[in-house]
């Protein structure tokens, strides 16, 4: 910057209007940084608390608990539903 000042000490509106523009893509680019960063944190520490503590039970719900309820009770409409499919 101090190389593009002028005898007068200034700087141009050009070389002004360039050092905004890498200013803000270097803002930008920390902010991306960042992120990356806390979301690898995040993975990182979600990776680690999935393996420290295995599934060892089996599920406990049962498909039949589902399958009790009718086509509509369940919202079906149109194709899925029980008149649809008792009419053919």
């Amino acid at each position: 910057m101090e190389s593009k000042r002028n005898e007068d000490g200034l700087v141009s509106d050009e070389h002004h209007a360039t050092y905004e523009k890498m200013e803000a893509d270097v803002m930008a680019m920390t902010r991306e940084i960042d992120k990356l960063e806390k979301q690898h944190e995040f993975d990182s520490k979600f990776i680690i608390a999935s393996q420290d503590k295995p599934i060892l039970n089996q599920p406990t719900g049962s498909l039949s608990a589902i399958n009790s309820f009718t086509s509509s009770e369940r919202g079906m409409t149109g194709r899925a539903s029980a008149e649809y499919t008792n009419a053919f």
